[in-house]
């Protein structure tokens, strides 16, 4: 189950009724096989090269892997519920058997994951401790896209000083023929928006106005989730 196997009408459908009838004893898929499927027969579940997610680079990266490992996770245990109390096994394949992160999917503690997360993104300044804005600019000519974000980067520096960060090139640095690069700023949560939102979007439309950066893309996200 993925997105190529899934792209024509009821594909997808017809794939969880497949299996749900035991027409499958297997089903390999990516994370979507994890979002919201019950089945009562499933007892094992098996989660491939999980060192991937505990690798991303993203501050939320040991938040989504808790949740998509505990997720995972539920499709066997709610199977053993349902069939009488038999215990279902999830089998997870990673080089970093002793990471702390894996140590909390296996007790369930996402306590523990709370106060370690809040720790880390207090100590580095993420959010929920700072709000975040994330700009990002696309273009087709990768050189124009790296002079362009210095321009703005530099433009946002003289405004905001050490509250910007990039700009950056993202993992996935292209999207078909678009190059991408991102700009990060973080601003106090007790500083009210209202101080500078307008003083960001003057500075947005003034760089757009420049003719030799009118083709580039620029999306704004707040408190990117």
């Amino acid at each position: 189950m993925d997105l190529d196997t899934t792209r024509r009408k009821r594909a997808h459908a017809q794939l969880l009724e497949s299996f749900a009838n035991l027409e499958y004893d297997i089903l390999v898929g990516t994370q979507m096989v994890t979002k919201g499927l019950d089945f009562a027969h499933v007892g094992l579940v098996g989660v491939m090269s999980a060192d991937r997610m505990l690798t991303f680079p993203d501050f939320r990266s040991f938040e989504r892997a808790y949740q998509m490992l505990t997720q995972v996770a539920g499709r066997a245990g709610r199977a053993a519920a349902s069939e009488g109390g038999k215990r279902g096994k999830v089998v997870i394949q990673s080089f970093s058997a002793d990471h702390w992160l894996l140590h909390h999917v296996v007790d369930h503690d996402h306590e523990a994951l709370v106060r370690r997360e809040l720790h880390e993104r207090q100590t580095y300044q993420y959010p929920p401790f700072v709000r975040m804005i994330r700009l990002t600019l696309k273009h087709s000519d990768a050189q124009r896209l790296e002079a362009g974000a210095a321009v703005l980067a530099a433009r946002l520096n003289q405004r905001f000083g050490p509250r910007v960060l990039g700009p950056d090139t993202p993992s996935l640095s292209r999207i078909n023929d678009l190059h991408i690069r991102q700009i990060t700023l973080k601003f106090e949560r007790a500083l009210a928006p209202s101080h500078y939102r307008s003083l960001l979007q003057s500075d947005l439309e003034e760089f757009g106005s420049d003719p030799r950066w009118k083709r580039l893309r620029i999306t704004v996200d707040v408190d990117p989730v």
